[in-house]
């Protein structure tokens, strides 16, 4: 696919490479994009989770995932998804835009990761991290909630968005993403058409006929999910997932309480949280609780190794067992 004019390429990312300061960077967009996460982290936390989903439907980042092992399981996976969260909200709470920060410090740590993965792809004849999976992760951390903002209860001004863009492209910049493919870079405009592109060709073909790894990381990231979020119903949230795409569930195989809770979600999402008589008491409400059960399994580490709740994940395959 292509970003504007740019093909992008499938090198590979050299991350021992220093990242320099960027002429282009904003801090009053950066700062305005640390405030919007944190009105409404819950809708973005929730965004970036479908996202990952969508990630999973690239062939290339299964294959890479499945190397490293460290997404295989529901335990790993579980752990790899929380500390994935933690360090995104670090970028937003760690004043990314100053040098030598929290949020910096969390995305060179990212980096030093990210390098082992290159090492231990190159040392295995496995597909290295090219500027093509880093693009297609910019699109799973902020795509929908760029193009899908009303179905994920975001309620955002125009240059809200282009602050949000702002933000990630600053992150893909210090994570690696050449400039000339840096999805988010253009007009707010042209990153819309880039995600609708990305969405359309990629994203969609590879969840109608997914590869076994996409099956089992998928399984793995829901069953993951599951146990950072307890309130979540999973075959609720494929449907949910499958809206965002356009898509139909098969509400035969959904069945009924799975069904009441999707309604449900629609609700809290499509009305709740952007009504502005609700929104004012829902939104907060619902991101306070979110931190607190981090906060509560980041307190409580026996929970990782010795979860109490159920784990089996009650639908099969990914998208396919729910949708026409």
């Amino acid at each position: 696919f292509s970003v504007g004019c740019c093909c992008v390429a499938m090198d590979p990312v050299d991350f021992r490479k220093k990242q320099t300061e960027c002429s282009w960077k904003d801090d009053r967009k950066l700062k305005r994009a640390s405030e919007i996460f944190r009105c409404h982290v819950f809708s973005l936390t929730v965004s970036m989770f479908c996202g990952l989903f969508f990630l999973l439907s690239s062939p290339r980042v299964s294959q890479i995932l499945r190397t490293t092992g460290n997404s295989s399981g529901k335990y790993l996976s579980f752990s790899r998804y929380l500390k994935t969260l933690l360090h995104t909200w670090s970028w937003f709470d760690g004043e990314i835009w100053r040098d030598g920060s929290p949020a910096r410090r969390s995305l060179e740590a990212v980096r030093r990761v990210h390098r082992a993965v290159q090492t231990k792809a190159a040392r295995s004849n496995t597909p290295l991290i090219s500027q093509r999976e880093m693009v297609l992760t910019q699109f799973g951390f902020m795509g929908l909630a760029l193009i899908k903002p009303h179905q994920l209860g975001l309620s955002l001004t125009r240059d809200d968005h282009a602050c949000l863009v702002h933000f990630w492209r600053y992150v893909g910049h210090l994570s690696g993403v050449d400039d000339e493919v840096n999805m988010c870079q253009g007009s707010l405009e042209e990153v819309e058409a880039t995600c609708r592109r990305i969405l359309e060709h990629e994203v969609l073909p590879g969840l109608s006929s997914p590869s076994q790894d996409t099956v089992h990381l998928s399984k793995d990231l829901m069953d993951g999910m599951v146990c950072l979020l307890p309130l979540i119903v999973p075959r609720s949230f494929a449907a949910f997932v499958a809206g965002l795409l356009g898509l139909n569930p098969r509400w035969s195989k959904v069945g009924l309480f799975p069904y009441l809770y999707f309604l449900f979600m629609r609700c809290v999402f499509e009305f709740l949280l952007i009504r502005t008589w609700s929104a004012i008491i829902i939104r907060p409400l619902l991101g306070l609780l979110l931190r607190l059960l981090v906060h509560v399994h980041l307190m409580a580490p026996k929970i990782h190794r010795n979860p109490t709740i159920s784990l089996t994940c009650p639908w099969e395959g990914t998208f396919s067992s729910v949708v026409h």
